[in-house]
């Protein structure tokens, strides 16, 4: 099966990070640095996965910055931002933040 590689220039993206009201929940800043392992993992196993197979990942672009862990803030042209709150709740911490991140996308 051949990868299917989509790159969208310019892209933005909003990580809202919903039930924020419960003491269990994980803030937008800790999920970032958990998706940012989660991706540097992934760019670690796809390389290997490509060497050992003798496949070459080609027409794609890899994320972030090559012999660095992967950061968000290295993907230049890019706009993700991370928040977060709750759905369930109108007031501060609410969905405020995505619902303004929807409106610019009309």
């Amino acid at each position: 099966m051949p990868n299917l590689v989509v790159c969208v220039p310019h892209a933005r993206a909003q990580i809202f990070c919903n039930k924020n009201d419960l003491k269990e929940a994980k803030g937008s800043d800790r999920v970032k640095l958990l998706l940012q392992k989660e991706i540097d993992e992934m760019r670690k196993t796809r390389g290997t996965m490509s060497v050992a197979d003798g496949d070459s990942i080609s027409g794609g672009r890899v994320l972030g910055v090559q012999g660095k862990p992967f950061k968000f803030e290295d993907e230049t042209g890019r706009n993700i931002a991370f928040s977060s709150g709750s759905a369930k709740s109108s007031a501060e911490g609410g969905i405020g933040s995505l619902l303004t991140f929807l409106e610019t996308l009309a």
